[in-house]
C-alpha cells in the first residue's frame, strides 16, 4: 500500500509567505522606533490627560459636573496609561531578543505579536490623543427644587416681643437677658 495523499511544499514558497507576513506592517523590525514614539505619544496623552483633569477641577468648583464623555475619555486614558506601562516595563526583554541588525528576532512568533502589540497600542493612544480635544468639559448641574414649607408662628411670640420692645425702650433699661428652654424663639426676639 502507498501513500494515499501526499503533497509538495517548497521550502522558497514557505519562507517567501513568512517574510511577506513579517515585512508588512514591520512589527519586528520597527520595534525599537515604534516604542520610542510609543512613549513619546503616551507623554503627550498624560499631558492633555493633566490639563483636562485640571479644567474639569475649576470647573467644578463653580458647582458644575463633568461630562459623561469626558468621563469615559479620563476612564479610557488611565486604561491605556497601565497598558502601556505593562508593555514598556517588558520591552528590554523583548528588544534583547533582536538580532541581524534587529531585523530578525531569536523567538519571531512572540518578537512578531510583541511588537504588533506595541503598533496597535500606538495607534490607539494617538486616537485618544484626538479625541481629548474637547470643547465643552462640564455642565451645569442640575439645581434640586428647595421644597418650601409652611410654618405657623410660635405661640405668644408676639405679646413677648412686645413686652420685649416696650422695656428695652424705656431709659432705665441698658441690658435686658432672654431665658428659656431651647427652641423657645429667644434668639429670634
Amino acid at each position: 500500500m502507498g501513500n494515499c495523499v501526499s503533497f509538495q511544499l517548497s521550502c522558497d514558497q514557505t519562507l517567501n509567505h513568512i517574510f511577506r507576513c513579517l515585512r508588512g506592517k514591520g512589527y519586528i523590525r520597527n520595534v525599537k522606533k515604534n516604542l520610542r514614539a510609543l512613549e513619546r505619544e503616551m507623554a503627550n496623552l498624560r499631558t492633555i490627560q493633566d490639563e483636562v483633569k485640571n479644567k474639569v477641577a475649576r470647573e467644578e468648583t463653580r458647582y458644575r459636573q463633568r461630562l459623561q464623555a469626558v468621563k469615559v475619555w479620563l476612564t479610557r486614558v488611565e486604561s491605556i496609561d497601565t497598558r502601556v506601562n505593562d508593555l514598556v516595563s517588558t520591552s528590554h526583554v523583548h528588544l534583547q531578543d533582536l538580532c541581524v541588525c534587529d531585523l530578525c528576532s531569536k523567538n519571531v512568533c512572540l518578537s512578531y505579536k510583541y511588537g504588533k502589540r506595541v503598533f496597535l497600542l500606538l495607534e490607539e493612544v494617538k486616537v485618544l490623543k484626538s479625541e481629548g480635544n474637547f470643547d465643552e468639559f462640564t455642565e451645569l448641574t442640575p439645581i434640586s427644587e428647595v421644597e418650601e414649607r409652611h410654618t405657623q408662628p410660635t405661640s405668644g411670640q408676639k405679646n413677648m416681643l412686645e413686652t420685649a420692645w416696650n422695656r428695652l425702650m424705656n431709659d432705665e433699661v441698658g441690658i435686658m437677658g432672654l431665658h428659656g428652654m431651647g427652641g423657645s424663639g429667644g434668639s429670634t426676639a
